[in-house]
């Protein structure tokens, strides 16, 4: 499927820091996860831009969540975690002086 909501979720990986929470969380907006999922919007924030974890059932709600967003739009997860992985692995760390 190539429109502009694929380009968009598979731009997520252009980010420099991109963890895979972002990923999982997909089209949707950080306070509609947090609806979701019941936690605060900064949950999902910290969970997106630091090395900080969800709690195991808010991980499971997140993987429940992520499933049913890339089966609506017929995607594969397995697909954008794989895409995730190779782009991480083939970054290369910033230069240090």
């Amino acid at each position: 499927m190539t429109n502009s909501l694929t380009r968009h979720l598979f731009g997520i990986f252009e980010g420099q820091d991109t963890f895979i929470y972002r990923v999982l969380r997909g089209p949707y907006s950080q306070d509609e996860l947090a609806v979701t999922l019941g936690v605060d919007p900064s949950a999902i924030l910290r969970w997106e831009t630091t090395p900080a974890t969800p709690q195991p059932e808010h991980l499971r709600h997140l993987l429940i969540h992520a499933v049913a967003w890339t089966k609506m739009l017929d995607l594969k997860l397995s697909d954008l975690l794989e895409e995730h992985t190779r782009r991480h692995r083939d970054r290369k760390p910033p230069p240090t002086d």
